[in-house]
This record gives structure tokens, sequence and C-alpha cells, in this order.
């Protein structure tokens, strides 16, 4: 008897050291954001061991951690996607109000995922989010997830658009998740600045600089080219400044100064097309503000270049 609970022990001791191994490796995997191969390892640790506290915890945390930055095997993506849902709805057994709406959120994200890939879906998404904002109304990622939700949804209106805002704006408030936020409130927002309807279009951009004046306050990080750009060419998409008048009511002049050169500050300006539609905003806009020596001088430093047609016709009006 001795003997064989000698064995027992010696093979319990064996799996629990190669289960510490694997998820040893599992967290470097994590530091380095090489999400897919941590996850894989900690399934090898499940099969090793599937009754361990440790495995279960580092998955649970993982699939949290993952969601939020989702990249994975197209060809596993499905398989994938499932296998998280049901990781993290295992941890709402003992999860408190605000863990609870964090978990039901991120399964939800899980959702907008599918919806971006085209994936079947087969949960109430809507009460989902829902139950999310019960537990916890001022949950960043519910608020935030919510609003990505919203703005999959078609046809796109500009009561959808404001209400999203005002869900990204009550996310904000947590410094902690401000990053995920504003990433996920700006690939919300910029498919929008394009090919819409004009007050939709309007509506999207408006949105993206005042999160950018916000931004600008909070010292963050300038949005990513894509972004930036997407947003500078709101303005007009061919360098012909056709939205610039209806812009100009977005901000209060002197925070749309501000906001308008801290973006074109991080442009790259390979994008000549764009740099006489930069120069005419910043006219318009100085304008705006009782600036007139500052708009006269932008004007007529137009008025010297090749200027296309229809930026010359603008700048002859506004001198």
């Amino acid at each position: 008897g001795i003997i064989t609970l000698s064995r027992y022990y010696q093979d319990w001791q064996e799996r629990r050291e190669t289960v510490d191994e694997i998820v040893t490796a599992a967290q470097w995997l994590i530091k380095t954001e090489n999400y897919q191969q941590a996850w894989d390892m900690y399934k090898q640790a499940a099969e090793i061991n599937p009754s361990s506290a440790l495995v279960r915890a580092g998955r649970f945390d993982l699939s949290l951690l993952w969601v939020r930055s989702f990249h994975a095997d197209i060809e596993f993506l499905d398989e994938t996607l499932d296998s998280i849902t049901e990781t993290l709805s295992r941890g709402l057994a003992n999860a408190d109000a605000n863990q609870t709406s964090t978990i039901l959120a991120h399964i939800g994200y899980l959702q907008v995922i599918r919806k971006i890939n085209r994936l079947p879906i087969f949960t109430d998404v809507d009460n989902l989010f829902r139950q999310a904002l019960e537990a916890n109304p001022d949950n960043a990622y519910a608020n935030a997830i919510y609003a990505r939700w919203m703005l999959l949804e078609r046809p796109m209106t500009v009561d959808r658009l404001q209400q999203s805002e005002q869900l990204f704006l009550k996310a904000m408030t947590h410094a902690d998740t401000r990053y995920f936020v504003r990433r996920l409130q700006f690939s919300a927002f910029t498919p929008y600045t394009y090919g819409y309807d004009d007050k939709i279009e309007v509506t999207a951009i408006t949105v993206l600089l005042r999160a950018g004046v916000d931004m600008l306050h909070n010292n963050e990080a300038p949005p990513a080219a894509d972004r930036r750009n997407k947003i500078l060419d709101g303005y007009g998409r061919m360098g012909k400044a056709e939205h610039v008048e209806a812009l100009l009511d977005a901000l209060p002049a002197d925070d749309h100064l501000k906001v308008y050169q801290w973006l074109l500050e991080a442009d790259d300006d390979t994008r000549e097309i764009m740099i006489e539609q930069s120069n005419y905003v910043i006219a318009r806009l100085h304008e705006r503000l009782g600036n007139n020596e500052a708009a006269l001088e932008y004007y007529n430093e137009l008025l010297g270049t090749e200027t296309r047609k229809e930026i010359a016709v603008l700048v002859n009006r506004g001198i």
C-alpha cells in the first residue's frame, strides 16, 4: 500500500511540476503579447491536470487580456472564440457585481469580433449588455463595448452615434482602462467619416474631434496614423475643403484650432494633396477667432501657390 501511494504521489508531483513549468512559460509568453501560444500552453496544462486552480485562474486572466487585443488564426477563429467564451462564463460563478459586469462585457466583445468576421452569433447580445450594465452601470468595459456593438448595427443614424458617444464618455472616466476605451472609440467611429450621409460623416468627425480635445488635455498620444488621417480628411476627402464650413461649428474655435494643429503636427507631411486644405482650415479657424492678420497670412500663402481651383475660389472669398 505504501509503495502504491508513493507511486501515486510521485506521479502527482511530476504532473504538478510539469504544469508549473508550462504555466511559467505561458506567463512569459503573455508578457511578450504572444497570446495565442500562451493559450495553447494553458490548454496543454489543463490536459495534464484538469483540476489545477492555477491553470483555471491563468486561462481566465489570459481570456480577459487577449479579448481586448484579439488576434488569432482565422482557420481556428470560431473554435477559439467558443473556447474563450466558455472560460469566461465559468468565471461568473464566484464573481462580484463589478467583475460580473466586466466578464459579461468581454463575452459581448467576443460577439463584436464574431460580427466583424461574419461568424454566427447565437447569443442575445443586447440582453447580455443589459445584464452587464445592471450589474454595474459605471463599468468602463460594459459601457465602451456596448457602444462598439451599437455602432455595428445598420442602418446607422445620427441618434445612435450620439448615444454611443455618451457611453464612451462614461467609460472614459476610468484612467486605468482609458487606453483600451480610446482605441475602441476610434475604431468604432472612424468608419463613418466617409461614404455615408453628410450628417453621419459630420457627426462622426465631430465626435472624434471632441475625443481629440480630451486626449490633448490628458496628454495622451495622438491616434494612430490611419485614424488621424481620416479625421483630417473629413474636412474634404479630395483636398477640396468641401466639409470645412459644416465642421467649423463642431467645436469652439479655440479648441478646434488646438486639436486640429495637434493632429496635424503628428502628420508625416507626405500627403501633399492635403497641405493646401489644412492651411485653408487653419485660416478659417483663425478668422473665427477674430485673428484676422493670422488668417490673411495663411490666405496669402495659398494665393501665391498653384492652388487647386476649388481652394483658390475659397481663398479669394476668404480674403
